[in-house]
């Protein structure tokens, strides 16, 4: 019994002491990737190219929050050219993942969240992707009718065999298209709707005897998609 406790005892104190060194290890990271954020101040404040394109690894891509990708180079030169101040925040890196020589931040900033991929070469660390991501606004659904729902159920097709259907489940209006999964729609007005849990906006237009024709998608910078309603349907579950 006392050989067990003992190897139990002694496999806890090697878990703790791995836990320990791996947090050290952890802080250790944190501090060289500020030690980075600051040189990348320094030499953006400098217009220092050599000193940038160090930071850089030549693989870098930063994706940035509507769809455009810039490269080292692109980066370095807006830098270089742009006449502000040069300042970026430096971080706490709490929400910090580190595996060996690669090392993955994630944070916010206004209306989004951001990813920055780091990598250690050579004994130091360089940025080497970017990923910014808007998150969808902040909207107050409003109450509408369920005959003013009733109106807008059916199906609308963008192109030949591409088709979405509109239902209603009680006061839930679903949009499926294709065979994607059904998301919920909530009425910023009786025509304007946005899809829960994502930027996807719809408006839905009428002829002049206010029968809906058509829906118009926007979500985020994508180019608007117009879908003309093919079928109209009534069926509802309350």
């Amino acid at each position: 019994m006392r050989a067990l406790f003992g190897a139990g005892l002694v496999s806890l104190l090697a878990w703790s002491t791995g836990q320990a060194g791996a947090a050290e290890a952890k802080d250790d990271v944190k501090d060289q990737l500020r030690q980075l954020i600051h040189a990348y101040n320094e030499a953006g404040s400098r217009k220092d190219r050599a000193a940038l394109e160090r930071l850089f690894a030549d693989e870098y891509r930063w994706v940035q929050a509507n769809g455009t990708t810039v490269d080292k180079v692109k980066h370095i030169d807006g830098i270089m050219a742009n006449e502000a101040p040069f300042s970026v925040p430096v971080s706490d890196f709490e929400d910090l993942l580190v595996y060996g020589d690669v090392a993955i931040h994630r944070g916010r900033f206004p209306g989004g969240v951001t990813s920055t991929v780091y990598a250690k070469k050579d004994g130091r660390w360089q940025f080497v992707q970017a990923q910014s991501t808007r998150l969808p606004p902040e909207r107050a659904a409003v109450a509408i009718d369920s005959k003013a729902l009733d109106a807008l159920l059916g199906r609308y097709e963008l192109g030949p065999g591409a088709l979405a259907t509109v239902t209603r489940d009680g006061a839930a209006l679903w949009w499926q298209g294709g065979r994607r999964p059904k998301v919920r729609l909530k009425p910023l007005s009786p025509t304007r709707f946005f899809a829960e849990d994502t930027d996807l906006e719809m408006t839905f237009a009428q002829d002049d005897k206010g029968q809906v024709t058509q829906v118009t998608l926007r979500q985020g910078a994508c180019q608007d998609s117009v879908l003309k309603r093919v079928e109209s349907r009534t069926d509802s579950r309350e």
